[in-house]
């Protein structure tokens, strides 16, 4: 959790602000980049607002714990809240991740529409940053390793509001499960 609130989450704002200088604030649909600039600005607005979830929800937790310390005994409404919260923080991620991983592809259309073109020197280098094979492991990585393939196949879902929410169940399932195998056997002895 602490690696996800060190991110550079400015740099979205940053490459945002590249975009709307370079294409204009309005972005029309015969433009022949619009789906690809409209999921990028997308994405941008998700990360940067993710990060000010995800300061929340770390603080959140972190004065949770500060209580256990103290208390001792972890009660029901405290583990129902930072299982919500945990679950929260990989729907977040999820649809971060995968957003990302669809811009990967789109970014190379872009770049070969500005590479040439030396008012977009800055944001050919931004995009290229983010258009790395590094960049691309990592997101499959995650995608691939965020829900047992026993649970639900997530590599079929988008980044849309019902694929989302598909997510969150796999990851409740997720949860349900790793508890009945791992948890209720140590419980019941």
């Amino acid at each position: 959790m602490k690696d996800i609130l060190k991110r550079p989450a400015g740099m979205m704002r940053k490459l945002e602000k590249q975009v709307v200088d370079y294409f204009g604030s309005e972005i029309h649909k015969e433009h022949e980049l619009f789906k690809e600039l409209t999921l990028l600005i997308e994405m941008c607005h998700t990360i940067y607002h993710n990060q000010e979830k995800f300061t929340e929800m770390y603080k959140e937790i972190c004065v949770i714990s500060d209580t256990q310390n103290i208390n001792k005994v972890l009660k029901e409404e405290t583990f129902n809240r930072l299982y919500e919260l945990a679950i929260v923080w990989h729907v977040l991620l999820y649809k971060e991740q995968r957003m990302q991983l669809l811009n990967y592809y789109d970014l190379s259309k872009i770049m070969k529409v500005i590479e040439n073109d030396k008012k977009a020197k800055k944001l050919y280098k931004s995009l290229g940053n983010f258009h790395t094979e590094k960049r691309r492991k990592v997101i499959t990585s995650f995608l691939e390793g965020v829900i047992d393939k026993e649970i639900g196949d997530v590599s079929e879902l988008s980044y849309t509001s019902e694929d989302v929410e598909t997510f969150r169940r796999y990851k409740i399932k997720e949860g349900e499960q790793g508890f009945e195998t791992n948890l209720a056997p140590q419980i019941r002895n």
